[in-house]
């Protein structure tokens, strides 16, 4: 019997693993930059920052050891900096529909149990919005997008 109280870390871990394949497929160069949390300093064109995490659990019956059921939301932001908005955009968009796709199993590798440590994991929100670096416009234009994707597993112990 697991005593997991929570498979938050897990989820969190196992994402990043699964994506760092799709991402190394799409960019062998190394050029995106992968991370928790804001990166400092800022000095890639393209970031995916794995970043909130929430989660819950239905109420199990009291005074048993009965296994609950979890559910995680993580926040992932895809930014892109490029000369030009449509750019950015592209370049912003493009890394989400990798990973989309990755996490549905829809590339060689992909998996929606992320190697069996959740029941499934899928997009399911974004939000998205261009930029412009204020104190200096010569940087250029930039586009974050930030997808949740939400995950279920059984909880038990």
């Amino acid at each position: 019997m697991s005593t997991l109280s929570t498979l938050g870390l897990d989820f969190k871990n196992a994402f990043e693993a699964n994506i760092r394949l799709a991402i190394a497929s799409a960019d062998p160069n190394g050029n995106v930059l992968l991370d928790w949390g804001y990166p400092e300093p800022e000095y890639a064109d393209d970031f995916i920052l794995l970043m909130k995490l929430d989660g819950s659990q239905a109420i199990a019956t009291l005074g048993t050891v009965r296994s609950r059921e979890e559910t995680m939301m993580l926040d992932v932001h895809f930014c892109s900096w490029r000369s030009d908005q449509r750019q950015a955009d592209a370049a912003a968009w493009s890394w989400l529909q990798l990973v989309a796709r990755w996490v549905r199993g829809g590339l060689a590798y992909g998996d929606t149990t992320l190697g069996g440590v959740v029941r499934q994991c899928f997009l399911t929100s974004y939000s998205a919005q261009g930029f412009t670096y204020t104190p200096d416009r010569s940087k250029g234009r930039g586009c974050e997008i930030i997808a949740t994707f939400t995950a279920n597993a059984r909880v038990t112990g």
